[in-house]
Formats: structure tokens, C-alpha cells, sequence
């Protein structure tokens, strides 16, 4: 089943300024956590940075891929040849 809903752009950049706030507010939350994985959180900076409109090409200089992360794409790469 497709759901399909028509939205405003203002509606539209309200839905996405709550998400951004709503991130931001549990961000620190789980970048304080020891639970948290090292990848996760690099996750969580990478996507701070994104929501912050920081290019990717910026973000690829200030948080680097883990070897892990890499492989990770390299073998979700391969799945899906």
C-alpha cells in the first residue's frame, strides 16, 4: 500500500524544523552515552553537521569515515549489484 500526502512548503519546512529541534534535543543525550557505539556517534555528528547545512564535502573533512563504516558500504554495495 502506497500512502501518499499533500503538504504545503511551509507545512513542509515547519515538519522539518521540529525534527531537526527534536534531534538536536537527544543528540547530546546519546553522544554522552558509553551504550553508544563509536560508529553510531559519528553517525550522529555527521547528520548534526548535514542539518547544520554543512556541505558534504565539509563533513567529509571534519569527520572521517571509519574502516568499518567503509566496509560497511562496500559490502551494502556489493548486495545490491
Amino acid at each position: 500500500m502506497l500512502d501518499v500526502k499533500i503538504v504545503s512548503t511551509s507545512e513542509k519546512e515547519s515538519m522539518m524544523q521540529k525534527q531537526k529541534a527534536d534531534f538536536f534535543a537527544i543528540a547530546p543525550q546519546l553522544l554522552a552515552d558509553p551504550a553508544t557505539s563509536n560508529v553510531s556517534k559519528a553517525f550522529i555528528k555527521r547528520k548534526m553537521l548535514r542539518l547544520s547545512n554543512i556541505s558534504e564535502d565539509e563533513i567529509a573533512v571534519m569527520q572521517h569515515k571509519s574502516i568499518e563504516e567503509m566496509a560497511a558500504e562496500v559490502d551494502v554495495e556489493l548486495i545490491n549489484a
